[in-house]
Parts: structure tokens; sequence; C-alpha cells
């Protein structure tokens, strides 16, 4: 840390000292067939943290690792100190988890691979009709490998498409399975609680999706003028808290009259936010439900107008930034806005809503809100 650097100034001389990492802990275990007990030399690899220990806090890579070995044998460098499971994808076997792993014991796992069973089904929209070319993904393939993620579908893996309206998934994991369907025509549907058993069909899964809802309305700056080409996210609300892009259901642009429009979205609370929101005045994000085979209106701005003076010990605060919502839980809140005062301390809200919410200002000090 340099402090007190003067611009312009000489040429400034950065010595950097090396400083020895401590070797990282690694995973071991074997890999072997249920049936036969042999090797497995084929396979995919990938690590979840549980908790890290002495104060480790890194996170493993999301990547998977390609492994290839006759003794069937995995040999992954953790993320530091703490207790692990590492996730087993080989051919014709269900994805397996392993025991938990604690790398201040270095001890090897061995992990049994069976076929595991198979989910099949039906996918149909609300008049009964079969649906071609909705992707069906498992919950525990497409999982993340963070431990606040178990529940959340992160990516596609282990997805299969639906042809005249079935489906078939083989291979799956012993337990109760959840399944997301999506077709870009309709809103997607979640289904919990499928039993699956090794060695065992369960062919009786019926999805039907909906046509879901849709959000429209209008962008407007801080001034009341439409705004053409801003980019809106609409996002799930369980999904958003731990990363946007897990929680991402629908992105959309402006017209160049402002006015935007998302289609088949979930009945569910939806949180639709700008782009790079904190960048911005104005209203930048609401939340809001959409209804089946409803439209709803939602505005950034517009109609609804809170003003007032900004006075500190008497003296206006100009050129402050000022927060409508609530600035450590704006996830909570209907609408959240920002704006600066003029020279005078004024300042105009565009688009407030008929309620009673939070107004928050910055302390100049330490660029944090208070009410």
């Amino acid at each position: 840390v340099l402090e007190r650097v003067t611009v312009p100034g000489p040429e400034l001389a950065v010595r950097l000292q090396c400083v020895a990492e401590a070797e990282k802990p690694r995973l071991r275990g074997l890999v072997l067939d249920s049936a036969t007990d042999r090797p497995i030399r084929q396979f995919k690899a990938r690590i979840m943290m549980l908790r890290g220990l002495q104060g480790n806090r890194r996170i493993p890579s999301e990547r998977w690792h390609e492994i290839s070995n006759a003794q069937g044998q995995f040999d992954l460098e953790a993320a530091g100190p703490g207790i692990y499971t590492v996730q087993i994808a080989a051919p014709r076997a269900a994805w397996t988890w392993s025991e938990e792993i604690n790398t201040d014991e270095d001890n090897d796992v061995v992990i049994k691979a069976h076929p595991g069973g198979r989910i099949a089904g039906r996918i149909v929209n609300a008049a009964g009709q079969a649906v071609s070319g909705a992707k069906v993904i498992p919950l525990s393939r497409a999982c993340g490998n963070r431990s606040y993620q178990t529940h959340l579908f992160t990516s596609q893996h282990g997805a299969v498409e639906s042809v005249e309206g079935r489906f078939s998934l083989e291979n799956m994991a012993e337990g109760f399975e959840t399944l997301k369907v999506v077709h870009p025509d309709y809103s997607f549907a979640v289904i919990e609680n499928i039993e699956v058993r090794n060695g065992q069909s369960n062919g009786d899964v019926t999805v039907t999706l909906s046509s879901g809802g849709t959000l429209e309305g209008h962008v407007y700056d801080v001034e009341g003028n439409a705004q053409a080409g801003v980019r809106l996210y609409v996002e799930d609300m369980c999904g958003s808290r731990t990363h946007d892009e897990i929680g991402r259901l629908a992105s959309t642009l402006t017209d160049a009259n402002g006015f935007y429009r998302v289609e088949h979205l979930p009945a569910q609370p939806c949180r639709v936010k700008r782009s790079e929101y904190y960048r911005h005045q104005g209203v930048v994000s609401r939340i809001a439900v959409p209804k089946d085979n409803e439209t709803t209106q939602l505005n950034f701005g517009g109609e609804g107008v809170i003003s007032g003076q900004l006075l500190i010990d008497g003296k206006p605060l100009a050129r402050n930034k000022m927060l409508l919502g609530d600035p450590y839980d704006s996830r909570c809140l209907d609408l959240v806005a920002y704006v600066m005062t003029d020279a005078e301390g004024r300042f105009t809200i565009l688009g407030a809503p008929n309620e009673r919410i939070g107004l928050y200002y910055q302390l100049p000090q330490n660029a944090q809100y208070t009410s």
C-alpha cells in the first residue's frame, strides 16, 4: 500500500517481495464399478467445498476435470484446507458424490458407481398437447458446486430434449430428484421429489407447461424522458440472492420509445433491474409478480413524485446522492431509485410508489447511507 503519492511526480518504483505459498492439500480417491469392484478408467470429477478449515475462504474452481487412469484413481488439488466432497460422472453410471473428505486427515475415499435408475414421462401444454423440444434438466447434475448452490440450477448439464412430448433420463442417482423443464414458448416448470431407485424405472412423470405471464412498460430517466436501448434483466428472487446469472430468467432492451416487453415468465415474484443499476439515476430496480396469461404493467419512472430539499444543520447538502429504498437489502423492496441533489440540495424522484418507503442520503466521508 503506497500512501501520499503525488501526481504528477517522479518515476515510481514499486518493489514486491516474493512470498512462497504453502502447498495446497490434495483430494485423492478411487472410483469402482459397484457390480464388479473393478476400477472405472474414464470419468469426470468436480469439487465442492462444504466448509473451510484454518480460516481458509478460498473457493474451488467450477470446472470438471477429465480423468483417465487405469487404476480408477483421481488426485485433485483442493482450494486450501477444508471439508470437501467430489462428484464423479462416469459413462453408464449415475453421477455420485463422495463421502466427506477432510484435508487435515489426508484420507483417500472409495466411490462406487451404480447404474442408477430411470425417469421418464411426458411434457404437455395446458391443452394437453404434446410439447417437443423441451429441455428436461435434472438438478443432481445441473446444480452448482458451492454448498449454497445445491438447490439451484446453475447449468443444463445432463439435460435431454422431449420428442413428441416424451423424455427419458437414464442413470439417475438413487434418491429424490428435482427436474426443471424449459421451452422458449412457455414458462419453465420445476417438479420436485421424484423418487429414483437403482435398477428401476419411474415412468409416471407428467409435466404441464403454461404460457406464463408478461411484463411490459416504459423506462424513463430522472427527468421523465423515455430512454431507448436500456438493458433490463428479469431475475428469480431466490437465485439473485447468490449470483445474478444463476437467477436470470430473461433480458431485454427498450425500443426507441423506451418500451420493453418480456413474455413467458413464471407466476412468482421477479426482480427487474437495469444493467449496472448502481451507475444510473431514477428508478433502477422493481419487483413484480407475473400472472399466467396476463400482462402486468411495470414502469421505471413516470407517475408518482417525491420531491424535497436535503438540509444538514439547516444548510442544503448539494450534489449528494440519495436513495429511495433500503440500502442494505434493496431486494426486499418493490422499487429502488437513485437521484442527485442540485446546488440547493433539492431533489425530485419520479415513479415513486404510493406506499411508505425509506429515503436515504449518502454520507460524504464514508460513502454509506443514512436515513
